[in-house]
């Protein structure tokens, strides 16, 4: 990549598209407009922060989090991990995924849905 002398010395571009300091890293995640939000359930622990420009919540394990919309009776459901964050920042509410992709997939058990031919013919002789 080459670098420009001017670019150097020319100061950071101005105006609403000027790119500034990043703000937040995740893996993935959503933003949803704050005025469409009616409410946010969380089905287990987290920590909540006022934030200068809103709030911060810090999810401590696994859980289940329905956002109900304004409009519609509608609702969104997603299931998110410890440590994932839900922010508002002004008029926005942003779900941030901090892990990788697997962490989201569902969990199967270990034992088996159905049992075997074996283990339904012993139950029928006992």
């Amino acid at each position: 990549m080459e670098i420009n002398e001017d670019s150097r010395t020319k100061p950071p571009e101005q105006g609403p598209s000027a790119v500034t300091d990043v703000i937040a890293t995740a893996n993935s995640g959503f933003f949803i407009s704050a005025s469409q939000v009616q409410s946010i359930d969380i089905s287990n622990k987290f920590t909540m922060r006022k934030t200068v420009e809103g709030w911060r919540v810090d999810l401590l394990s696994g859980c289940k989090v329905t956002i109900n919309l304004t409009t519609s009776l509608r609702k969104i459901e997603v299931s998110l991990v410890e440590g994932d964050v839900i922010e508002r920042r002004g008029t926005d509410v942003m779900i941030f995924r901090m892990k990788d992709e697997g962490a989201y997939k569902p969990q199967r058990a270990n034992a088996p849905l159905a049992r075997s031919r074996e283990e339904l013919t012993n139950k029928e002789q006992n």
